[in-house]
């Protein structure tokens, strides 16, 4: 069995990276629960999050986002995906290298800029973008400019709470799905034999 104190499978990394569908095919295959912390936020809040950044703020929303990591890490063995912003409080962080292994999932700007075209809008972290583009919206360069250096604040926080690091880019879902499987049931085998 996994350590007791690290059962969870936590997936890290910037918005777009495959964090949700990822997570979702690993909990399958894994046949453990699976969590989506900003899903997660919106059942507790009931309400979504652009309303929560809307009416709260953003420190509200971060506060919510705590306390629902917090809620998640109590049940059994689940794969848990992060919110974006989840590592740059430090309890968070605490918490994710307390309760499980972290795969940080990255992509490329291209592929990002492909999954989030369509979310432009609904995303809180973007909204300045959205209501700053022209009619044809915010296109690939504009997106880099201002998601670049937001991703770059964040990079020290993902990297100091992933054990693993897995490039999203190319490959099935299947596929990288398989990796974090194997990986983890390979540390499963390990910690049965301690």
């Amino acid at each position: 069995m996994l350590e007791t104190t690290r059962r969870h499978v936590f997936l890290a990394g910037f918005m777009g990276t495959g964090k949700t569908v990822v997570g979702r095919e690993v909990a399958q295959r894994l046949g453990w629960g699976f969590i989506d912390l900003d899903e997660f936020i919106v059942s507790i809040c009931r309400h979504t999050i652009p309303e929560i950044f809307q009416t709260e703020g953003e420190v509200s929303f971060r506060d919510y986002e705590s306390r629902a990591l917090r809620l998640a890490v109590i049940s059994p063995h689940s794969v848990i995906a992060l919110g974006g912003g989840t590592p740059m409080r430090q309890a968070n962080a605490n918490i994710v290298c307390a309760t499980g292994r972290c795969w940080l999932l990255t992509a490329s700007w291209d592929v990002i800029w492909q999954r989030v075209y369509g979310e432009v809008a609904r995303r809180p972290m973007l909204a300045p973008l959205a209501s700053r583009s022209g009619t044809d919206g915010p296109g690939l360069e504009e997106f880099r400019a201002f998601a670049g250096p937001l991703m770059e604040q964040r990079d020290a926080a993902y990297k100091g709470i992933a054990d693993h690091s897995l490039d999203t880019s190319v490959g099935s879902i299947e596929n990288l799905a398989m990796r974090i499987v194997d990986e983890t049931t390979l540390g499963v085998s390990r910690g049965a034999g301690r």
